[in-house]
């Protein structure tokens, strides 16, 4: 039955979750989002920095009142007065650092893509399990209040049957250098994650894929369409490019009702659901906490905060079942549409 209201979004509290001292591992322009949202709306403590540039990291310290800077990763991750690290450097070197955090035995939260890989996101959280410290990939929008909301009406069962999803994220980026790298760059890793992501919120069965697209000069992936085919007969059919900006819209199809997240899903914006073919009136739901993307990030470091608190083995919302099954998704479309890592050259 098309229910009367959307339910209200269950977010957890940040002014009670344990308050971690956190290091972060570079100071890109995502780990300025990542510090914002730290200190504008959590209790958590950012004490540290590692970065190879120590003027840069200097002017990073100084915007947001950190004590330490090092150089030295190493140095960073055995410091006594670090709880936890953000890995926020480029994709390629997500493992590595990752790793330097779980042989120190810090807590780890790894920017996305967790990996470039889906065998090195089973060392990485395999390492994690073995040192006795947390890790959760740092898919922001998992612990947004919409994603919340759409949660609990998959549990509800109001779509009946869910036939498709549909995603899409486009950004005209293809001047990045980052984006461009043959050793972690591309459209799937950057933003075609998102979708992917958004897919693995509602299915949790692991999908036959199948991928085309285009390559950039340098090899890797400019434009990637990615159909996902579930055993019940439901498919994902999922889009991303760097070479022109889309709408960013995601939806979720069912024979009873559909949902439509607003453009910029991946983001805190709002939603729609629809009834079909029977009773009742859309519902929609708006983000009105003033929690934009610059503050964002906030929402999944109060979550990383209470699992630590709790002493969770994975996070609840974003499992390291579908952290792999997702960088295997990736992998399986690079390689159909080849855009090859050098090791796999």
């Amino acid at each position: 039955m098309f229910p009367r209201s959307l339910p209200s979004p269950v977010i957890l509290d940040s002014t009670t979750a344990p308050v971690l001292r956190w290091g972060i591992i570079g100071p890109g322009g995502i780990a300025h989002v990542f510090a914002q949202g730290l200190l504008g709306n959590t209790n958590q403590k950012l004490v540290a920095l590692a970065s190879r540039d120590k003027a840069r990291g200097d002017a990073f310290a100084s915007a947001y009142d950190m004590t330490e800077v090092f150089t030295d990763m190493r140095a960073m991750v055995a410091s006594p007065n670090v709880d936890a690290v953000y890995v926020a450097t480029p994709h390629k070197y997500h493992f590595a650092h990752a790793m330097l955090a779980i042989e120190a035995g810090k807590h780890v939260l790894v920017e996305k893509p967790f990996t470039t890989t889906a065998a090195d996101a089973r060392t990485l959280i395999a390492a994690a399990q073995a040192a006795g410290v947390f890790i959760m990939e740092a898919m922001w929008s998992k612990y947004l209040p919409q994603y919340d909301i759409v949660r609990q009406l998959v549990a509800d069962g109001v779509f009946g049957d869910i036939i498709q999803i549909n995603a899409d994220h486009g950004q005209d980026i293809l001047h990045v250098e980052r984006v461009t790298d043959v050793e972690g760059g591309g459209g799937l890793f950057d933003l075609g994650i998102y979708p992917i992501a958004f897919a693995s919120t509602v299915f949790s069965a692991t999908p036959k894929v199948t991928a085309s697209g285009s390559l950039t000069a340098s090899g890797v992936d400019a434009q990637a369409a990615v159909i996902l085919d579930y055993p019940d007969g439901a498919q994902a059919v999922l889009s991303s490019t760097i070479l022109a900006w889309t709408p960013t819209r995601a939806s979720i199809g069912g024979t009873r009702a559909m949902l439509e997240l607003h453009p910029g899903f991946y983001q805190p914006t709002g939603l729609t659901l629809i009834p079909q073919g029977g009773p009742g009136e859309p519902l929609s739901w708006l983000d009105e906490s003033g929690i934009g993307i610059k503050l964002g990030l906030s929402y999944e470091t109060t979550a990383f905060a209470h699992y630590v608190g709790s002493k969770q083995g994975e996070s609840p919302l974003h499992s390291h079942h579908e952290v792999v099954q997702n960088i295997d998704i990736i992998d399986q479309a690079r390689h159909q549409i080849g855009a090859l890592l050098p090791q796999e050259r």
